[in-house]
């Protein structure tokens, strides 16, 4: 039987080592100190962007992906179809869509990085040969991105360009890096959908990524976002877009058919669990780059770190950029654990640090603060699954989180027991005695009955407070008795 190569080039059976030599990338040392801060700054950050590290979280979301274009290869491309009629015909990948692919997560936690990731992993310069037709070029995923004001021509452009490009043979970056978009792309194609269509079929691309979608949803009821994400999910590929939690939030305020098709299938990018090695190969990564300059301890300021960047990829990178601004600033070429502190306190570091804030308060207190930085999907998911295959986190796992959190617990407990002393301190003596005894279950009595005046029968009873104006005395003595608490 011939082997299917649409459909076995997602069969990836890859131990997790030669999985992540496929995807990683290390860091490049660079020499800082010889221009300005500024300039070494932004040395080091276009460095660190290029660092990708894989973990057990981003292994799993990537291998989400393969299988579901695995999927779609098997249902689109059985053995034995005809393919060159089915090429030809109008609606090459038929008429049922599937739901797009949600892929959401804060903004800095490194979803551009694993897309592009995702197009390393699933590179091929295969071919595959049909009747009356050779050297038919396979390609598994088209990576776009979205430029603000965007629409379908400069998303799908430079893809269609590439894809033609293809076809004739010359030579290509390879899939998902930079520069791998075709340059001087037409600003205007005609057929542009039914061209994307056809070419996506011919290629037997499954899966169609568009990144930086954040950048088109400007407006508030977003009806432009929602329109050409639709207009993407009607090519054929799987489409998985890439949204910050603020743009789920205006798709969440859509139509319930808009929402059928663009969120019910999420899928979720979380930072990595603090104190675990994930967490710690990322930083040890970034301090590669500049080991003199970088003279701390990484596992020692792991938790400092965390603090610092709720850690989210971009914030850690931008808090060793300002650590590094500050002490060049004051005459010093190191940072150590107290020029991270500096960075942290730095002007330029200061819109993120508001963020980190309330990312903070919300693990702190359980508790949405601000809901373009609050998962819509899943409340209290905060930190990516443990590499022990524990569940992912719902409270504070770092020294600080937990102290005060155990603080603002003792804070409030301690606030309701001071309430309750000062209104027992000013009840009169009648009512203090009733708030004391425990009044039994009033028993239903005949008609008639009851009028007798015993001397039980006032035990358990509230008297009202009288109302009239409170003397200076009376003031006085209330404030002996909370001065006595």
């Amino acid at each position: 039987m011939k082997l299917n190569v649409r459909v076995s080039r997602f069969q990836l059976e890859l131990t997790d080592q030669q999985f992540d030599a496929r995807v990683e990338r290390r860091a490049i040392p660079k020499a800082l100190g010889q221009g300005s801060p500024e300039h070494d700054g932004a040395v080091f950050v276009e460095a660190a962007k290029t660092v990708f590290l894989c973990s057990p979280h981003i292994r799993s979301l990537l291998r989400a992906m393969v299988s579901m274009a695995l999927a779609h290869a098997e249902r689109h491309f059985p053995a034995g179809a005809n393919f060159t009629n089915q090429a030809f015909s109008r609606c090459q990948w038929g008429t049922e869509r599937a739901s797009a692919i949600c892929f959401c997560g804060h903004s800095g936690v490194g979803k551009s990085e694993l897309l592009k990731a995702l197009g390393r992993l699933l590179a091929t310069d295969a071919t595959v040969d049909e009747p009356g037709i050779s050297g038919l070029p396979l390609e598994a995923v088209w990576l776009t991105k979205v430029e603000a004001q965007g629409g379908l021509t400069q998303i799908l452009g430079p893809a269609v360009v590439r894809a033609n490009r293809l076809l004739s043979g010359k030579p290509l970056d390879q899939a998902g890096e930079e520069g791998s978009e075709a340059p001087n792309t037409p600003l205007r194609i005609r057929g542009l959908p039914q061209k994307a269509r056809y070419l996506t079929w011919r290629n037997a691309v499954c899966l169609l990524c568009a990144d930086e979608f954040q950048n088109i949803s400007t407006g508030e009821a977003s009806a432009k976002a929602t329109g050409v994400l639709l207009q993407l999910n009607g090519i054929g590929p799987v489409l998985i877009y890439c949204a910050n939690f603020n743009l789920v939030n205006k798709l969440k305020r859509r139509k319930p058919q808009d929402q059928n098709r663009l969120l019910t299938h999420p899928l979720i990018m979380l930072p990595e669990q603090p104190g675990s090695q994930a967490s710690l190969d990322y930083m040890l990564e970034l301090v590669k780059i500049a080991p003199k300059v970088f003279i701390f301890d990484a596992k020692t300021a792991e938790p400092e770190i965390v603090e610092y960047t709720y850690n989210l990829r971009d914030n850690i990178v931008q808090l060793f950029k300002w650590s590094y601004i500050e002490a060049r600033r004051k005459g010093r070429h190191t940072v150590d654990l107290a020029g991270l502190k500096e960075g942290y306190w730095s002007l330029g570091y200061s819109a993120i640090r508001s963020q980190v804030e309330t990312l903070r308060l919300q693990v702190n207190q359980g508790q949405c603060q601000d809901p373009d930085l609050w998962c819509p999907f899943q409340p209290c998911l905060f930190w990516a699954e443990e590499e022990d295959g524990g569940k992912s986190s719902t409270a504070p796992k770092t020294t600080q989180q937990a102290a005060v959190a155990q603080a603002t617990a003792a804070i409030k407990g301690f606030e309701a027991r001071v309430d309750d002393a000062l209104i027992a301190a000013a009840l009169p003596p009648e009512q203090k005695d009733a708030s004391s005894t425990a009044r039994p279950k009033a028993k239903a009595k005949p008609k008639g009955k009851g009028k007798g005046k015993g001397k039980n029968q006032s035990k358990g009873k509230v008297i009202a407070l009288p109302r009239r104006p409170t003397s200076k005395d009376e003031l006085l003595k209330g404030a002996d008795l909370i001065d006595e608490l």
